[in-house]
Order: structure tokens, then C-alpha cells, then sequence
């Protein structure tokens, strides 16, 4: 599954990779968080800074998407966290983006 993240859902989605698993699931985590984390390039045209807990970067700065491929299996990662999260209720209005992308609704 190939989808197209803005900043804040990239950041979001390394938010919501799983940081215990079996050895495959690490694996495929570990490739999502390389893919989903910003090139240097990336840091300097959109100027991405942290600062403690704080990203920020630039707002004014256009077409900050990135094309990223989950896979099979890092889609059913991704799938399932947001679906866990429904189910307990702790969604939250900034996820609506993501869980939308990942789970089509009508």
C-alpha cells in the first residue's frame, strides 16, 4: 500500500509504529521509521526543527507530501494500531487524517 503523508502525518504515523513485536514485525517497523523520517534534504527545504518535544517546520512550504509504501504488512501494522485505538476510544482529531487513509469510511 502506497500513500501519500503530509509532515504531520508522517509524524504521527512513526507515533504509531509498535515498539515490541516478533522479529518480523520489528523488521518491517524498523524500514517504516527510515521511510516515514526525514532526509536531510527534506529537514533543510521544509526547515524541520525540534526543539525539546516540538517539531516544527515551515508552514508556508508547498508540496510537502511524501509517497511512502507500507507493504502488506506494514499497512495490516498501521490498520490494526488505528483500529485498536478506535475500538478503546482514543482516537483523536489529529489521527482523523491518517486512520481516513488507511481505512476508507463511506
Amino acid at each position: 500500500m502506497k500513500l501519500s503523508l503530509n509532515i504531520p502525518e508522517r509524524l504521527l504515523a512513526l507515533g504509531l509504529l509498535p515498539a515490541n513485536g516478533d522479529f518480523v514485525t520489528l523488521k518491517v517497523v524498523r524500514d517504516l521509521q527510515g521511510s516515514l523520517s526525514f532526509t536531510d534534504d527534506e529537514i533543510t527545504k521544509y526547515k524541520v526543527n525540534q526543539d525539546k518535544e516540538i517539531i516544527t517546520w515551515d508552514l508556508e512550504a508547498t508540496d510537502h507530501s511524501k509517497e511512502i509504501d507500507f507493504g502488506e504488512i506494514g499497512a495490516k501494522i498501521m490498520v490494526d494500531q488505528l483500529k485498536e485505538m478506535d475500538k478503546e476510544k482514543k482516537l483523536t482529531i489529529k489521527l482523523m487524517s491518517l486512520y481516513e487513509k488507511f481505512i476508507p469510511t463511506e
